[in-house]
């Protein structure tokens, strides 16, 4: 099988072209709409020109010949498979400068509050693109995928759900460049540190039209023009305003200055999402001794500032607090002095 053969699904109707191969067995099949699809090998089989490619009969007489091939052929297959697919590495002009990133798709954008995501590793370079996709648990990291991603292309990873978005809310992708027999400037390593707001997800305004898919998507640049250093994570939150170390720092934990809409949440989960952010920067802050940051939660019913007393009670015992100064920040605003 190599790019440019026409191929049948054998798990479902349809087909189209080879337009490129990801890893070890998962082929690209470009529909008639332009589309790339990805499928493995075994759910793919070669037809001639002369076949109609959606042909029960077509597909029903080649997936019995499929079956009866054997681990040598099919071994055989991928080596032909790497070989073709590094020889036909089109390269373009502009491409020696490294353009890579993270990018989340949604499959169903009309129904953003219950569709998967799928993930994809965007390669717009001339290079090979060795990579490691982590994802962090407190201090410890998982190997969640790692592959090449050929020039010039987009590397399915994994779909996820709402759910599990929680497993990639800080992720690392590390990468070398390289090119296959030929000379090449080279390019430094590469680790991007990600951290991924799985609020983001429930907002469909998140997701941007670009250059790389026909659906909006969210992108998160790893090496973007120029840079063959990892763009660095600022981080920064909305609401707090950054101080000199001996200022006070000031957090306002409002939904309006944490998130671009509600809308789609609870107050449950409003409140959680405040709460995330008040840990977030308790846990940056407590090795700054004397430190002081006043969290700005408001008068209203007194539920996030219980809350935030709950979490200095059972998490940092060591810390002072006390109600911040009302003629700076007004009536609603705690101030805790890390000790």
């Amino acid at each position: 099988m190599k790019i440019g053969d026409k191929v049948v699904f054998l798990s479902e109707t349809g087909g189209g072209t080879v337009a490129g191969f990801q890893g070890k067995n998962i082929v690209l099949v470009e529909d008639a709409d332009g589309f790339q699809i990805p499928m493995t090998l075994n759910d793919v089989v070669v037809v001639d020109d002369t076949n109609d490619y959606s042909s029960a009969h077509s597909v029903e007489s080649r997936k019995k010949k499929a079956d009866v091939d054997d681990n040598v052929s099919v071994n055989l297959n991928l080596n032909d498979k790497r070989e073709e697919s590094r020889a036909e590495a089109q390269e373009r002009e502009g491409g020696d400068v490294l353009s890579v990133w993270l990018a989340f798709v949604p499959v169903d954008a009309r129904d953003i509050s219950n569709t998967t995501f799928e993930c994809y590793i965007v390669n717009d370079s001339n290079f090979f693109i060795n990579f490691t996709y982590l994802s962090a648990e407190a201090s410890r990291w998982s190997l969640r995928h790692t592959d090449v991603v050929e020039p010039n292309t987009k590397y399915f990873i994994e779909e996820l759900s709402h759910s599990q978005i929680s497993e990639i809310e800080h992720v690392q992708i590390q990468f070398i460049a390289y090119k296959h027999d030929k000379p090449f400037l080279l390019k430094a390593p590469v680790s991007a540190d990600l951290r991924i707001d799985g609020v983001k997800f429930f907002k469909l305004h998140t997701f941007r039209q670009n250059i790389y898919f026909e659906q909006p998507a969210l992108l998160f640049p790893l090496v973007e023009k120029e840079e063959t250093k990892p763009i660095p994570s600022t981080n920064k939150r909305v609401g707090e305003k950054k101080q000199d170390e001996k200022e006070i720092l000031v957090v306002d934990l409002h939904s309006s200055e944490l998130l671009e809409t509600t809308s789609g949440m609870n107050n449950t989960e409003i409140l959680q999402y405040q709460l995330r952010e008040f840990n977030s920067v308790m846990k940056e802050q407590m090795k700054n001794r004397g430190k002081k940051i006043v969290f700005i939660h408001g008068k209203g019913q007194g539920i996030l500032r219980q809350a935030i007393l709950h979490e200095l009670r059972t998490k940092y015992k060591s810390c002072m607090s006390q109600d911040a100064s009302f003629r700076e920040y007004g009536y609603g605003a705690t101030q805790v002095t890390i000790r």
